[in-house]
């Protein structure tokens, strides 16, 4: 029998693949004021989706799957993402759905969003059992 590993490291790993997700939906640029249509941006995610990556040196791999993007007014975006892990190179396991919120820094030079201080704003367990709690949140978000 496998063991799960611990949601705090689940989580780590969901943010640091998420920070490595550049995204390059035809900007437009006004002065110092950069914006991208919701509609381009969520074209954009799904066809780049699913994404997997290594861990713990190929003993774990991460999947994100069915990114669903909201731009509220303001300055920080919402990203939704199922999560999945391998151990091993076995058969990827549903660990559940992952709401993050970041900032977007876009990098002229590259021609790409970036997420910028992203933060984890919740949890959901394919199991359905209980999210994140108010320490592991923080925890995570320091």
């Amino acid at each position: 029998m496998r063991s799960r590993p611990s949601l705090p490291w689940l989580l780590c790993a969901c943010l640091a693949l998420a920070g490595a997700l550049p995204t390059a939906a035809a900007p437009q640029v006004d002065g110092r004021r950069v914006s991208v249509g919701a509609e381009d941006a969520r074209l954009f995610l799904e066809g780049r989706f699913p994404v997997t990556r290594d861990a713990l040196g190929g003993l774990v791999e991460v999947t994100a799957s069915r990114p669903q993007l909201e731009i509220p007014p303001g300055s920080r975006m919402r990203l939704s993402l199922d999560l999945a892990l391998a151990t091993m190179g076995g058969a990827p396991v549903p660990m559940g759905r992952a709401d993050l919120s970041s900032a977007l820094r876009y990098d002229a030079a590259r021609q790409a969003f970036f997420l910028d201080q992203p933060r984890v704003e919740a949890f959901h367990p394919a199991t359905g059992g209980e999210g994140l709690d108010a320490k592991t949140q923080a925890l995570l978000n320091a």
